[in-house]
């Protein structure tokens, strides 16, 4: 699960780097000085060859539409989004999840999207307990 969450954080960036870059307008010469510095961070490097992979053999696209484009940026979110439990949105659920919800009860933070871990429609301490219950595998 976090392996696969990582990666689609990493496809986000991708996408995000691609669209900021000009869609596939890949290496441009004039912000970073090198071609082939996908990333613009002024290395040509291993990483910009995984970018480029990416795009070539159609990864990063997510909803497969045959284009990589804004449409799997939004995919992409909604992939991210849709993970009741994670309610600090860091990819992964464990007690740092706990401590956002008792401070959104609290109203010590704004709610997040997924926060309402059990998916009862409020958030209150059943999420805590449900959140408590995932990180050791009960549900």
């Amino acid at each position: 699960m976090k392996k696969s969450r990582w990666f689609i954080v990493g496809v986000v960036a991708v996408i995000a780097m691609l669209m900021v870059a000009g869609s596939v307008a890949l290496g441009n010469v004039e912000e970073s000085g090198l071609h082939g510095d996908i990333n613009g961070d002024g290395l040509v490097n291993s990483t910009d060859i995984e970018i480029l992979e990416r795009v070539v053999l159609g990864i990063a696209d997510i909803n497969g539409d045959g284009e990589v484009n804004m449409g799997d940026v939004t995919a992409l979110e909604l992939l991210i989004m849709d993970n009741p439990g994670d309610a600090n949105e860091d990819g992964e659920i464990n007690m740092g999840d706990v401590t956002k919800v008792e401070r959104i009860i609290l109203q010590l933070d704004e709610p997040t999207a997924n926060a309402d871990a059990n998916q009862d429609g409020s958030i209150n301490m059943g999420d805590v307990t449900y959140i408590e219950r995932m990180i050791l595998g009960l549900v």
